[in-house]
Formats: structure tokens, C-alpha cells, sequence
């Protein structure tokens, strides 16, 4: 039986390379459905010969669907200094990326170190790629110079990777570097460089590169676009989405369908939210059915980790849905917290600012008790 599925896999590798693009499509298809350990190897090693633009969008897509369920089986327990130096000068690539999105995970800036030393010697553009993006998350200002020399790489992904990197590392320097990046040819690029710009620049028009990308012909210029309003959560590109949920191509339908599902879901996020409503329904007494179980998803966010985050986080997309979270939550002890908040991010102090307000008004009609937490709304004439 291992002696055949041996076989197969010799096969369909070797069909990847057939002159006829159909030939080469199906075994693509294939090697994904059969989804076996070596699966990711061939299409890395694929995508280094495809010239075929469909043929790669479809091979890129493959691998990062296979790369995010792998990321999922992967516990997010602590790693050991040997776990880590055996993967990342090992020949298995797949370790390696394995490895240093865990580390991403869980913020080992000790290990900042060997991951410079191993730019230097790294050949694997996958590889490479992550290795700039891990850089970003546990560096510093003192490593923008050497992101900035990744910004030069004839491959896509790897500039992509680095423009995210520099933005999670922020500040002054990253701004002039960035911005000549949304001129790159390669629309990944573009979209993660308008998506910092958004935040950071007044001078980008962000409609006239959705629309452009939008109505492409390109698949990789479709995928990017998705990529962005999926990234910003704008509502207001909902008819953008809808344009492509009817893509003749199915993988462009799909994302753009799944896009616009969380972007419904924002009409119930702050922006619309009655806070005092919201303290009237905590102040009545209920009695639940203890014969009905409760089906709602159970939220683990608290105002202490809520807060924790807040203070944790340098990517400014993940401070402002914190930001979002604590709003939402009511808590007015979140004013002292916000107010020592300081960001380059233009758009985390619009929200930051709006936060503040709305819980100042809050904090207006209620009493919180100084130890718990626990607000009671004020009587009419004691508000």
C-alpha cells in the first residue's frame, strides 16, 4: 500500500511538469485533494517553474489553505531552545515556517537573533518571506535597515511580507520607506502597503485602487482587493464585494462571499450600539430559564485582558479592535486606561478619541464601585 501511494505521488510530481497546462491543472488538483506530507514541498518547488498566471494563483491559494489547517493543528504551547535551532537548520523548510509562526505567536524576542543571522544564508523564498515577518513582530527601530534591503527582492511575497513588517514596527522611519512600495507591479504588495497607508497617510486614495483592482482581469489583483477590504472592514465596499461573490472564477466568489459575511456583521458592532439601552438591560433583574441552555458564543475577553491587549499589541489594526472591545464592554475604568494610550496611528485615535467620549458620557448616568467594577445606574435627578 506505501509502495503505491508512493507511485501516485511520483506521478502526479511529475505531471506538474507536463507541457500541457490541463495535464498540469489536474494533477495540481490532485496533489491538494490527496493533501499528504510532501504536498506543500511540490508546490513550493512548482511555483518556482509555473509561468502560467492561473496555474500559480491556484498553486499559491492551495498552499496557503493547507498552510492555515496545518497552523491550526499546531498547539500554542511553549517551544523549546533545541526545538527551535533543530527546525530552523534543518532541510525541511515546512519546520522552519512552522516554527517561526510559533514563535510569532507566542513573542520570543530571544530568538530575534538567530532569525538576522538567518537571513544571511537563508536561500528558500517561503522561508525568507517568513523570516521578515517574524522579524517585524519581535524587532525594533534598530531593524528597519535590514527589513529595507528585503524590500529589494524579486519576489512578490517577500516584499509583501516586509512592508507588513515594517509597519508592525511603526514610527517615523517606516513611513518614507513604504510609500514608494505602492508603486511595486505586484498587487499583494500594493494592498498591504495601502492598507498601512490607510492608517498613516493622508495622501492615498484608497477608492481609486479598489476600483482599479476590482474590475481587473488579473485573479492575483481580484484576490488582492478582497485581501484589503477584508483587512480594513470598510462597509461602505460592500458593493464592491458583491461585484466579485458573482467572479466566474469560484476561489474569488468564495473569499469575496466571506468577506462580505464579517462585513454584515459590523452593523452590530460600537458604531450603532445604544449604550444606555445596554445599562438599562444590565440593571433589570432576570431569571433565566435554567431548563433552556444558553446557545450564545461565550466571550473569554474581561476588562483586565482586554486591557492587557491594549498595552500588548503594536499592530495597529489589533489595538483598534481592542479599542472597539472595551467600548463595547461599558466599562468607564477603560477612560484612565485609554488616555495613557499613545499611538502613530491616526486611525486607533480617531477610535481611541471616540472610545473616550462615549464612555464619558457613560460615565455621566452610572456609579461604578471603586474595588469591582460593578455600575448601577443613577437615579434621573442624581444623574
Amino acid at each position: 500500500m506505501y509502495n503505491k501511494c508512493m507511485s501516485i505521488d511520483k506521478m502526479l510530481s511529475e505531471k506538474l511538469y507536463n507541457p500541457s497546462k490541463a495535464v498540469r491543472f489536474e494533477a495540481l488538483k490532485n496533489l491538494v485533494k490527496r493533501n499528504k506530507m510532501n504536498t506543500s514541498s511540490l508546490l513550493r518547488k512548482f511555483l518556482l517553474f509555473e509561468k502560467d498566471k492561473e496555474l500559480i494563483f491556484y498553486a499559491r491559494k492551495s498552499l496557503d489553505i493547507l498552510s492555515k489547517n496545518l497552523r491550526k493543528k499546531i498547539t500554542p504551547f511553549d517551544i523549546t531552545d533545541h526545538e527551535f535551532i533543530q527546525a530552523l537548520y534543518s532541510n525541511d523548510n515546512a519546520a522552519k515556517i512552522d516554527t517561526m509562526q510559533k514563535i510569532i505567536k507566542l513573542r520570543k524576542k530571544k530568538y530575534l537573533p538567530y532569525l538576522i543571522e538567518k537571513t544571511k544564508t537563508e536561500d528558500d523564498i517561503f522561508v525568507i518571506a517568513t523570516l521578515v515577518k517574524a522579524i517585524g513582530y519581535l524587532g525594533s527601530e534598530e531593524n528597519i535597515d535590514l527589513l529595507c534591503e528585503f524590500l529589494k527582492s524579486p519576489d512578490g511575497r517577500v516584499r509583501a511580507n516586509t512592508v507588513e513588517a515594517l509597519a508592525v514596527i511603526g514610527g517615523e522611519k517606516v513611513l518614507p520607506v513604504v510609500l514608494p512600495m505602492l508603486e511595486d507591479k505586484h498587487p499583494r504588495v500594493k494592498i498591504t502597503t495601502a492598507n498601512y497607508l490607510i492608517s498613516n497617510s493622508d495622501d492615498i486614495n484608497i477608492d481609486n485602487i479598489i476600483e482599479k483592482y476590482s474590475r481587473s482581469n488579473s485573479l492575483p489583483e481580484k484576490a488582492a482587493v478582497i485581501f484589503l477590504i477584508d483587512k480594513i472592514r470598510a462597509p461602505r465596499y460592500a458593493n464592491v464585494l458583491m461585484l466579485l461573490s458573482k467572479d466566474k472564477n469560484k476561489v474569488i466568489a468564495k473569499d469575496a462571499q466571506s468577506a462580505l459575511k464579517k462585513i454584515s456583521k459590523i452593523q452590530d458592532t460600537a458604531e450603532n450600539i445604544d449604550e444606555f439601552a445596554m445599562l438599562e438591560k444590565l440593571s433589570v433583574d432576570r431569571q433565566p430559564d435554567p431548563l433552556t441552555p444558553d446557545s450564545r458564543p461565550k466571550s473569554h475577553d474581561t476588562f483586565f485582558s482586554l486591557v492587557e491587549k491594549l498595552f500588548d499589541s503594536r499592530n495597529p489594526d489589533d489595538i483598534k479592535k481592542t479599542i472597539l472591545k472595551l467600548e463595547r464592554l461599558g466599562d468607564t475604568r477603560a477612560i484612565e486606561k485609554l488616555n495613557v494610550l499613545e499611538s502613530n496611528s491616526k486611525v486607533v485615535n480617531y477610535f481611541k478619541k471616540r472610545a473616550i467620549d462615549k464612555l464619558s458620557n457613560i460615565e455621566q448616568h452610572i456609579t461604578t464601585c471603586p474595588n469591582c467594577g460593578f455600575q448601577i445606574r443613577k437615579e434621573k435627578n442624581e444623574a
